[in-house]
């Protein structure tokens, strides 16, 4: 579990550090109304649905993902450093 849990953030980090490459910032503008974003606060649980991505703001930003495996439920909880919890609304 442990190790799962550790690959998820690795790689939810990794994906979501690889911007566009477009030199915009998109941190709390809008595209035409289709993404919005919300600073995560340090040890708050968030709630992850479909659209939602996780975009860290600093080389030591650490966050546990983790998914409940009876609800399907997926949790993100900010340990360190900085992150925006992104939505798409598409």
């Amino acid at each position: 579990m442990y190790k799962s849990t550790i690959l998820i953030v690795t790689a939810t980090l990794f994906l979501t550090a690889c911007g566009s490459g477009s030199g915009e910032n998109n941190i709390g503008k809008s595209n035409e109304d289709d993404t919005a974003s919300e600073k995560m606060v340090k040890d708050q649980i968030y709630t992850i649905s479909s659209g939602q991505s996780i975009k860290k703001e600093s080389s030591s930003t650490e966050v546990l993902i983790e998914t409940d495996t009876s609800t399907g439920e997926t949790t993100a909880t900010l340990k360190s450093g900085a992150a925006s919890l992104i939505t798409t609304n598409k």
